[in-house]
């Protein structure tokens, strides 16, 4: 990974080199480097937008252009997701942000609970004064 000097005059020409290839830039330089939640969002100007789960790094490169906002991968080598930006504030999920298979939770202990219902007193219950129409 570039840092310091060298980084900002290849921000400036608007080119990186990743893995033998030149990537073009957007035109506001470098992506900002932003950190992935727990549950799989990047935040963004006040919104939060999806990331895929398999990119398995906690650090991701974000860039808007125009209407549309491009995740990167923290060595900008792969872009993840491109999001369309709204002036909606509700949460934007990207493809595979979750794995289909995978349960919300698994229990940790076997389910013991069982339920049964108490009978009724033979005689007249405490509150028997107050129901005018039944024990009169």
């Amino acid at each position: 990974m570039v840092r310091g000097a060298g980084w900002q005059v290849e921000a400036r020409r608007g080119l990186r080199a990743v893995r033998g290839a030149r990537v073009r830039l957007p035109p506001g330089g470098a992506p900002a480097r932003r950190r992935i939640t727990f549950d799989g969002f990047v935040s963004y100007e006040g919104r939060r937008f999806g990331v895929p789960y398999w990119y398995e790094r906690r650090d991701c490169r974000v860039s808007r252009e125009g209407g549309y906002l491009h995740v990167y991968s923290d060595d900008l080598a792969l872009e993840l997701a491109v999001h369309a930006v709204t002036w909606d504030r509700r949460d934007s999920w990207c493809e595979g942000q979750w794995a289909d298979a995978q349960p919300e939770e698994l229990p940790s202990q076997p389910v013991t609970t069982s339920i049964s219902q108490v009978e009724l007193a033979p005689g007249k219950p405490a509150f028997a004064k107050f129901d005018f129409g039944r024990w009169a």
